[in-house]
């Protein structure tokens, strides 16, 4: 996993030095998770990472890739024994969102994100203490494929805020390891982000 984002990173480095219109930059925000196979509480994690943007033909259009680390997940509170049961999948998120600017400012993006597992634990919270354990991986896919939505808005040529959805397409168990889930398991993510392109 490790030599894969270096060479995803070098790729980005490498095409930032040899294009025009590209920039170059980092990520950050909060994320609001949760799965669909259920009503669950929603996680509020965060994630971080690079981007790059480039530009086309057409100045309106661009293509953004990112490389993310999205900490996703769900919460199920019961209020009755004053309990919290987390689950949180971690992951080094690929997303490849093409933008559309309506005008110098705003624009619209919609892509592609590609996702690999890389931390997966559940844990129980209530007024005795708390207690965590790693899910067995053989339970969940390593992969998970998703498509992502949403609006940006540049301030400057160097900041700038995004708000997106990501639905996961796969399920993203193998098996689950609890019985009453029959439907699929995706991930479901609004995200917050601010941005901040060097180059």
């Amino acid at each position: 996993m490790r030599k894969i984002l270096v060479l995803l990173f070098t790729f980005l480095l490498s095409l930032t030095i040899n294009a025009q219109d590209v920039l170059l930059g980092v990520k950050g925000g909060l994320n609001l998770s949760q799965i669909t196979s259920q009503k669950r509480d929603t996680r509020f994690a965060y994630h971080y990472g690079i981007m790059a943007e480039f530009r086309v033909e057409n100045e309106r259009f661009t293509f953004q890739p990112e490389i993310l680390y999205s900490a996703q997940g769900y919460t199920s509170r019961s209020r009755a024994i004053h309990q919290t049961y987390t689950e949180k999948y971690d992951y080094i998120a690929i997303p490849v969102m093409f933008k559309y600017y309506l005008s110098d400012e705003l624009n619209l993006q919609v892509g592609p994100q590609f996702s690999f597992n890389v931390k997966s634990e559940r844990g129980y919270e209530n007024n005795n203490g708390s207690s965590s354990q790693e899910i067995d991986k053989r339970a969940l896919k390593t992969f998970d494929f998703g498509i992502g939505a949403g609006v940006g808005y540049k301030f400057t040529n160097n900041l700038n805020l995004s708000i997106r959805y990501n639905l996961g397409a796969t399920d993203i168990y193998r098996f689950s390891p609890q019985s009453q889930i029959q439907s699929q398991t995706r991930n479901s993510v609004f995200q917050v982000s601010i941005g901040y392109y060097f180059f």
